[in-house]
């Protein structure tokens, strides 16, 4: 028996017509966050290369657990206070006779007191076998018309339009000549919340603080620049602040390893009657070994700090360029193809931004983070744009 159908009743479903202003609105929104992921990719890369995110960035390898302090490290051997001025030259003496049997990168003698008699001849006399066996020492001594500082070697530069104005470092007496040795402490008591840095004398030469030496450690010749006086860009782009001078003491201050002289001398004397300390000995090898009074601590602290923030280097223009060339082509990409081939590549940037930032921080170079942050949250959101249209 055959069975007929009519036409009418067959239920079948029906294709949902796709509303045009549906697609409109899907180009419209795709082609908003290309163009907005676009220009913030660009503009995150050029922050990136001046340096100013760089003091917010710089402590990513602390919380991942990659560099908790810079590898030389920075110890505060303090001396007695309220001892008259022979005793203390004394004190400075044996404590630089036993540095001198150590292997520090550097010291910094952060004293200003005259010294005479024998006490200055003998701590002369230690002063001279330190730089015979090549350990870098710099001393502070207090300004006078007479004395001769070590320049600085800075490109100053003053922005066209923008007004030179003197007061804006301070005033220094004597001059910074290429015969120069000595450096300037610091008005320590006057700006405490400052970390000193420069000074300008009354020709105009900038001459640097004790504090500057140990900044820029072990890169005594790297390109510095400071842009009218108030914005100080390191050798590793990193763009600090200029106040007064000085940069601002942060808050939460690194604390360096410290040692009184008293107990330094006691395991010097342990040391040459033939005890060895391994532990001990570490602690000075490669070490910045600040050498003044106890009141000093804050000013070492803030100088681990800053040093913290620029023991990492920095990606040249030419590869944070083509970082930026490559970001942009993947954000292209995953809003221009199909749906499974953008979480792939969503996928794949964060496989590449993980294992370059790793792999950057372990070399001793801090990445390019926002301009990566920036691409994979473009991603994401075309991504999650995709799928609520597809759901539509």
């Amino acid at each position: 028996m055959a069975i007929y159908f009519l036409k009418g009743d067959q239920h079948l479903p029906e294709k949902k017509p796709v509303a045009t202003s549906e697609v409109k609105s899907w180009c419209v929104a795709r082609a908003s966050v290309l163009i907005a992921g676009v220009i913030t990719i660009v503009l995150a890369t050029m922050i990136e290369a001046t340096g100013l995110l760089r003091p917010w960035e710089s402590r990513l390898p602390e919380l991942l657990g990659l560099l908790s302090s810079i590898q030389d490290g920075t110890v505060f051997l303090s001396l007695p206070d309220g001892t008259a001025e022979g005793n203390d030259s004394m004190d400075e003496a044996l404590v630089l006779r036993g540095l001198s049997m150590l292997h520090p990168s550097m010291i910094l003698l952060a004293t200003e007191h005259a010294s005479s008699g024998e006490s200055a001849q003998l701590l002369q006399r230690v002063k001279d076998q330190l730089r015979e066996k090549g350990i870098p020492l710099t001393e502070a001594m207090p300004p006078t018309p007479e004395s001769l500082w070590r320049p600085v070697p800075l490109c100053r530069y003053f922005p066209p339009g923008f007004p030179e104005r003197k007061e804006s470092l301070p005033l220094v007496a004597g001059s910074a000549l290429a015969e120069g040795s000595f450096r300037v402490l610091g008005p320590s008591s006057q700006d405490p919340g400052i970390l000193p840095l420069l000074s300008a004398t009354a020709s105009g030469e900038i001459a640097g603080s004790i504090w500057w030496e140990g900044l820029l450690q072990g890169q005594p010749n790297a390109p510095v620049w400071l842009l009218a006086d108030h914005l100080l860009i390191l050798p590793n782009h990193a763009a600090l602040p200029l106040a007064r001078g000085g940069l601002s003491i942060p808050h939460d201050l690194a604390v360096p390893r410290s040692v009184t002289s008293d107990d330094f001398l006691l395991r010097m004397e342990e040391r040459e009657r033939g005890s060895l300390s391994p532990d001990f000995d570490s602690l000075w090898d490669h070490a910045i070994v600040v050498v003044g009074p106890s009141s000093l601590l804050p000013m070492t602290s803030a100088l681990v700090s800053l040093r913290n923030i620029t023991a990492l280097g920095a990606l040249n223009l030419a590869t944070q360029a083509g970082i930026m060339i490559l970001l942009i082509v993947i954000v292209l990409a995953v809003l221009t193809v199909r749906q499974r081939e953008s979480l792939i590549l969503t996928a794949l940037l964060l496989i590449l931004a993980c294992l370059g930032s790793w792999w950057s921080l372990r070399h001793g170079i801090l990445p390019p983070i926002s301009p990566w942050g920036v691409a994979l949250v473009v991603c994401i959101t075309g991504v999650l744009i995709k799928q609520r249209s597809i759901v539509r």
